[in-house]
């Protein structure tokens, strides 16, 4: 009888670590901008400023389809990404009840200012990737500011699984997005002067 308790037992382990769905992964990158929040967020913050900020997508069109937003990039080989603002599932409140910690907004309408204590502000947005040529697959994303007249801090966060690629593939190409994307928001504020000649 114990043996037979065992056997069963082990099957329906295995038969649990066959069905179970693999962890999902995370790539959660920040920048710090020598630039207000208000500046940064015209900038960048819109949904389909990606077009204009990010090296990789040569232009970003929007659409509606039964009531949600969707922006269509357009990357420099010609292939495309779909993405559904908002995402599909709920965020966690953007702070801890102690207002120390960032996390995800809750607000699945686009960009929407949030007061912190100590007078800072954020902004942010969720969003999903529909389809495209990404090895990723359940991939939801926070993109978002905080900060107030004298900098900002840019926060991208994405949760994801790989999709016909290894799990480092996946992080690694999603965290390649992200720095170059975040690169260019920060070089766009911190351009070099030119040299001044001297008398």
């Amino acid at each position: 009888m114990k043996i037979s308790k065992l056997i069963l037992t082990g099957m329906v382990l295995i038969l649990a670590g066959c069905t179970a769905e693999e962890p999902s992964l995370e790539v959660n990158k920040t920048m710090q901008i020598n630039a207000g929040l208000e500046d940064v967020w015209a900038h960048a913050g819109d949904f389909c400023a990606i077009g204009t900020w990010h090296p990789a997508v040569v232009e970003c069109a929007i659409t509606e389809e039964d009531g949600s937003t969707f922006r269509i990039l357009t990357l420099g080989g010609g292939a495309q990404l779909k993405e559904k603002q908002g995402g599909d599932q709920a965020m966690e409140d953007m702070y801890s009840e102690d207002g120390s910690t960032l996390r995800a907004l809750t607000s699945d309408d686009g960009a929407q200012p949030e007061e912190k204590p100590g007078g800072d502000q954020a902004r942010g947005y969720v969003y999903s990737i529909v389809e495209g040529p990404l090895p990723v697959k359940d991939y939801n994303a926070t993109f978002m500011a905080e900060g107030d007249a004298d900098s900002a801090t840019i926060t991208w966060i994405a949760r994801f699984r790989a999709d016909g690629a290894s799990d480092d593939e996946a992080t690694e190409a999603i965290t390649g997005i992200f720095d170059a994307g975040l690169a260019s928001i920060r070089d766009n504020f911190e351009q070099e002067s030119p040299p001044v000649e001297a008398p």
